[in-house]
């Protein structure tokens, strides 16, 4: 019972150093289902500070119609990640429908995945 017990206390600590939350895929596409909805300043509050500004200007004038997470690459350590994503957009600004880009982030050490850079 010993050994058992063991075991699963054991394999309760052994995820990530970083502790465990949603994955980095979860956080990319919560971001884009906020701004689908219209909702900048929730998707905001997936970024680190830094990356306020960038995201305006990056999706000012955009809505966004559908998108796809294409690849998540998770670190080794578990504490960073690269997410592929498309989308498609109507811009006023641009007859180009279709985006696709990479975005980076990062999990702090209470397991929350935090968009580092667009």
């Amino acid at each position: 019972m010993r050994v058992l017990y063991s075991l699963m206390m054991a394999a309760s600590v052994l995820p990530s150093a970083c502790g465990v939350q949603s994955g980095p895929g979860e956080v990319v596409r919560e971001f884009f289902q906020h701004l689908q909805n219209g909702r900048r300043d929730s998707a905001m509050e997936l970024l680190a500070p830094d990356l306020h500004e960038e995201m305006l200007e990056e999706f000012e004038g955009k809505q966004i119609v559908r998108f796809t997470i294409d690849e998540i690459d998770i670190s080794e350590d578990g504490c960073s990640a690269a997410v592929s994503w498309n989308a498609e957009v109507i811009d006023e600004n641009s007859p180009d429908t279709d985006e696709g880009n990479e975005m980076e982030l990062t999990r702090s050490s209470d397991g929350t995945w935090l968009i580092t850079d667009l």
